[in-house]
């Protein structure tokens, strides 16, 4: 079976009102945030390899871009280090 036209319709209509330029954004705010509390800068290859994905994944989702499975990896890590995840979706 596949969807119905209205179906598909409001599956786009939700997906407009994610802003992927903004949750880049507040990642990109998380990770600077994150160096702030330890003292330190920390750069895109540290976070991503403390998140456990490779550097270059992590740019793609600090650009607006990257796959759910890194974006969820990454999400998790913030939340394991007390982020409130529903200030960055």
């Amino acid at each position: 079976d596949s969807p119905s036209h209205g179906a598909i319709q409001h599956h786009y209509s939700l997906m407009a009102e994610i802003d992927i330029t903004l949750i880049a954004q507040r990642l990109i705010h998380l990770r600077k945030h994150l160096g702030e509390r330890q003292s330190t800068s920390l750069t895109i290859p540290e976070v991503a390899q403390q998140a456990g994905i490779p550097a270059h994944k992590m740019i793609r989702l600090e650009h607006g871009r990257g796959t759910a499975e890194s974006m969820l990896t990454l999400l998790y890590f913030y939340r394991l280090q007390g982020y409130n995840l529903d200030w960055v979706l």
